[in-house]
Formats: structure tokens, sequence, C-alpha cells
């Protein structure tokens, strides 16, 4: 069975058109077409839902919700034995997608603690959770949608709690408890030949990040555009 038969793709967007194109356009490049995608598309502004909609074999266009909600409702509706989740700002450089195939029992995702590579050029580093990352995470998608069977992100508040916890760390505390194996190796986190996180410009774009935040988001935004030009 070729990979396109196995593995379906699950994005969310909202307003990071070129990003987005990075994202896919990389994505095709290591891996070929011919791929399920699903695209979660929140109300976007600057012609992202239009590529959203050009490139998806399944387009939700959906109203803004948490990120953890549209995940969700793209999970429940996917059919292929495996589902690649990916956030809409991320690059593959490498193609990775059969070796994280090789070692999936359950999940095979990023590590959740890491150098936030896009926070470099301003001289701090910032740290995640401990956990996975859900922006390059690979599922067996029957044990996720159990899983999601007992665990709705759509009635989860974080801010009740008064504390951040995303996706990632949810879904990983569910797999701890119930002694899912997930695999966090190294490669997947990588500038050379894993999966590029361009997170800078996410940050930017969801509210008063800072003028240092911003500057930053900035420097990305113009390598996101160089980098995607080498892809045609």
């Amino acid at each position: 069975m070729n990979l396109q038969d196995q593995v379906s793709i699950c994005v969310t967007s909202l307003n990071r058109v070129d990003a987005l194109k990075l994202m896919w356009k990389s994505f095709v490049h290591h891996h070929g077409e011919g791929f399920h995608l699903k695209v979660y598309e929140q109300g976007s502004t600057d012609g992202a839902k239009e590529y959203a909609e050009s490139i998806a074999t399944e387009f939700i266009d959906g109203p803004t919700v948490p990120h953890g909600c549209a995940l969700d409702e793209m999970v429940r509706r996917t059919e292929t034995e495996y589902v690649l989740i990916c956030d809409n700002d991320i690059e593959f450089l490498a193609p990775v997608l059969q070796r994280m195939l090789d070692e999936c029992e359950f999940c095979v995702c990023a590590p959740r603690i890491y150098d936030m590579g896009s926070i470099e050029l301003s001289g701090y580093r910032c740290y995640g959770q401990e956990g996975i990352d859900p922006s390059r995470a690979l599922f067996k998608t029957k044990p996720l949608q159990k899983i999601l069977e007992h665990f709705s992100f759509a009635g989860y508040d974080s801010r009740e709690l008064g504390k951040h916890y995303d996706t990632g760390t949810m879904v990983h505390e569910v797999a701890r408890v119930q002694d899912l194996p997930v695999a966090t190796p190294d490669w997947i986190w990588g500038k050379n030949d894993g999966i590029w996180h361009w997170g800078a410009i996410t940050w930017a774009m969801w509210g008063p990040m800072g003028d240092q935040n911003r500057i930053v988001a900035d420097e990305r935004y113009v390598e996101i555009q160089r980098r995607l030009a080498t892809y045609g």
C-alpha cells in the first residue's frame, strides 16, 4: 500500500497564506501528490482561505475555534489508518513520512521540550512544555479517535485552570495514562533534515506579543518568503 492510501493530513488555517504555501509545497516536494489533505479554515482574509480551498481534498469552512477543536473535527472524519497533524507554519526539509510510519506504534512526533529556533534572532530562547508537539505528529487514527470519544477538546477551557495546556499536552497525558507508546525522536525536530517550525510568525498573528516578537516575526516572514521561492 502506498503512503497516499495510508495517511490523511490535517491542517488548520487562519491568515498565514505564505506559511501555508510553504508547508504544502515543501510536503509535496518531498512526498509527492495524491495525499488526502483536510483543511479547517477559520476565516482568513489574506488569501489563505482561497489557497487552502484550492489544495484541500476536504475543505471545512468553519468558525474560529480553539486549535484543538478544529483538530478534533478533522480527526473524527478521518478514515485512513494514520493521520498526520501539521501546523500551517512548518516546512518539510526531507521525506520524513515513511520514517515516521516505520516508528509509529501509536504516535510519532517532535519532542515538546525544545529550543524554539524561531526565537533565535532576538537573542533569547523560549521553551515549550513537556509532552508532544502536535505541529509535527503522526498518529494511528483509531486509537486517537478512541481517545476523542472520551475526551472532547470542544468542552475544554484552559483559562479556567489558570494555566495553558495545548492539544499536544492533553493528548500526551491521555496516552500516558492509557500506556500508549509515544515516540519523540530528535531527528524530527531539525533545521537540516527534519521538519522545521516557523513559529514566531504565529505568535505575532495572535494578538499583542510585544515589539521584540513582532521584529522576530517580521524577519521570519521574510525568510519564509525566501524559502517559498525555492519550491517554485
